[in-house]
């Protein structure tokens, strides 16, 4: 069992499903093609069959290419995060995002993800500096 660290609980926090998250800012480097960004993170994003994709980072990402380049763009980005596996927040990923949230002092969306991470034992990996020091998250800043 990979285990990536353990919570403030004392549970283990477990990596080693194969499958992986890559955050809204992830796909939004990659499909913009920012350097080194991109070449980091296309690796994971071809990887369609171990590629979890939340449904708040298919709205976030879909926004953002509707509202920066219009619906074209947003519906090829769109059609390249389905080929992969979209993973819906429910009832107990919604528990677990609030947790997580007040435990690393999060906003939603990013503990909507990482709830999706952790639930399916996949390492999220992100842009995001804030995130950097949570344990199960491969910051690539």
């Amino acid at each position: 069992m990979n285990i990536a660290a353990m919570n403030h609980r004392g549970w283990p926090i477990k990596t080693d499903s194969g499958k992986h998250v890559i955050d809204s800012n992830g796909w939004i480097a990659y499909r913009e093609d920012k350097a080194p960004h991109a070449a980091a993170i296309e690796p994971l994003i071809v990887d369609t069959e171990n590629l979890l994709v939340p449904t708040i980072v298919f709205y976030e990402v879909f926004k953002y290419f509707e509202r920066e380049y219009g619906h074209k763009d947003a519906i090829e980005v769109g059609y390249a995060m389905k080929k992969s596996r979209i993973i819906d927040l429910d009832f107990v990923l919604s528990f677990q995002a609030v947790e997580l949230a007040l435990d690393y002092e999060l906003p939603m969306a990013d503990a909507m993800i990482l709830a999706v991470a952790r639930a399916y034992y996949a390492p999220l990996y992100t842009l995001d500096s804030h995130l950097k020091d949570i344990p199960g998250v491969n910051y690539l800043g």
